[in-house]
């Protein structure tokens, strides 16, 4: 791809990188987690 199309390939890096950020965002922090399975017994 990148031999085809530079440009694109660089737009799509960049919209994943975009995309890894906000799941970054929306993930609860790690001693969240294990706080919450600790309350269900898990």
């Amino acid at each position: 791809m990148r031999e085809v199309s530079p440009d694109y390939l660089k737009h799509f890096l960049s919209h994943l990188d975009a995309l890894a950020w906000m799941e970054e965002l929306t993930r609860p922090p790690a001693a969240a987690v294990k706080t919450s399975r600790a309350k269900r017994g898990g």
